[in-house]
């Protein structure tokens, strides 16, 4: 027998926001600042309002069909219901394989800061003990119920976020006007532009899983489009000011900061805000983790519930709880952990991520044209135009990727290709 997540258990809105927010947030933002000025200087301030208006239109097409389609998948099942079995095969093949990479190089992210900031924790040995002690607790703390998970994941984000806006509130008195000038930069020009854009945009990925686990939120039609974008224009403020204060306080110092923030922080306030936001960098890689261990298996459960992997994968326990996704999934993404492949993987995963994307943005064209599929209880603001610029910006960002990115991309639709005949016999006619 099934059983389904409790209403007082679900994510209201306020939760979903945070859970949305720590989903975003990781140690990008953290360390992103000083790659972004090598490549464009201060321009990376524009090139962070670019990319937030890029993702918010994305986010919106998501908005979109997470109105209209109120169980888990996300953007497997919105492909699905638009483009049939085989592209959504695909998508959720991709989703999956994709919430477990970032998972296992978020651990093991998170074992290399420990390891450096605690020299007990660098050997192999205790890396790899780390390691299973973190997932494994996750893992029970997932079976015990969502009101766990979200309970965790609130006090997370709120504690990333704090160092976060102390640096912004503290900073900005000590910003240096001649530290921002020229905002645009001699560096700038097209290919310079695109490929700040495509590292920057990495660090506002992550918005997607929001709509992988529908059934734990309450009234998902409307709360997920709210959150969705409320987190985004959290997050986007977030970096943009962040950028902007960094680069005002170290001026050109910035490229050669292996920790801006941190450094910056350090030269107005001293040791004590260093240490805040060497603090805050391990919270927050501590918080995404929490993230990905809760949202990853939901993105097995979606295919499994549509009979794309086996019904096993589908079932919920009293709490209402994926039993054997969530078991399944850690233990993949431990054995991900101890190959060592991370960089590899994690590359990959870059780029597809737009195999999610794009094919939910087209699902939003497609719908809106044909007036098929369920009545959107999301207004999209201006019809068609939203998605059909998130397609454009998308394609162009696409094009500005490394060849070995797209590359990885490629051979990751291929192994899905390969596992949807493999699996064939799952899928439901």
């Amino acid at each position: 027998m099934e059983h389904q997540v409790t209403e007082k258990h679900k994510f209201g809105l306020f939760a979903l926001i945070l859970f949305g927010i720590n989903g975003i947030i990781g140690t990008g933002i953290f360390l992103m600042p000083n790659q972004v000025y090598k490549i464009v200087g201060n321009s990376g301030i524009l090139v962070a309002v670019i990319d937030a208006v890029l993702v918010l239109t994305i986010a919106l097409s998501f908005a979109d069909m997470s109105s209209r389609f109120h169980a888990n998948g996300g953007a497997y099942l919105y492909a699905k219901e638009a483009f049939g079995d085989f592209i959504g095969y695909i998508v959720g093949f991709m989703t999956y394989l994709i919430r477990m990479i970032a998972w296992s190089a978020m651990i093991a992210g998170l074992t290399s800061a420990l390891g450096s900031t605690f020299p007990i924790l660098s050997s192999n040995f205790a890396s790899h003990a780390f390691s299973f002690a973190l997932v494994a607790s996750l893992t029970i703390l997932n079976l015990m119920g969502v009101h766990f998970m979200k309970a965790l994941n609130s006090i997370a984000t709120v504690a990333k976020l704090v160092p976060l806006f102390l640096f912004i509130a503290i900073g900005i008195f000590f910003m240096k006007p001649t530290n921002l000038t020229p905002i645009i930069s001699s560096h700038l020009n097209f290919t310079t532009f695109g490929s700040a854009a495509v590292l920057l945009l990495y660090a506002f990925t992550g918005f997607e899983t929001m709509t992988i686990a529908s059934e734990n939120y309450r009234n998902p039609s409307k709360n997920i489009p709210r959150a969705l974008i409320i987190a985004i224009t959290v997050v986007a403020f977030v970096y943009i000011s962040v950028i902007a204060v960094s680069n005002g306080i170290l001026g050109s110092a910035v490229a050669n900061s292996a920790t801006p923030i941190q450094d910056a922080f350090r030269a107005v306030s001293g040791d004590w805000g260093y240490a805040l936001i060497a603090a805050g960098t391990l919270i927050s890689m501590f918080g995404i983790v929490v993230h990905a261990s809760f949202e990853a298996p939901r993105a097995g459960q979606a295919m499994a519930q549509q009979g794309a992997l086996p019904k096993k994968l589908a079932y919920v326990n009293k709490q209402g709880i994926p039993t054997y996704a969530v078991i399944l999934t850690g233990v993949l993404t431990l054995a991900l952990t101890w190959s060592g492949q991370f960089a590899v993987l994690a590359q990959m995963s870059v780029v597809a991520r737009f195999v999610q994307y794009l094919p939910t943005i087209l699902a939003v064209i497609y719908f809106y044209f044909t007036k098929k599929g369920p009545k959107a209880d999301y207004k999209l603001p201006f019809g068609p135009v939203i998605p059909m610029i998130a397609l454009v910006l998308s394609i162009w960002l696409l094009s500005q990727a490394e060849g070995k990115l797209l590359l990885f991309g490629l051979f990751g639709i291929i192994a899905a290709v390969a596992s949807y005949f493999v699996t064939g016999k799952y899928q439901n006619k």
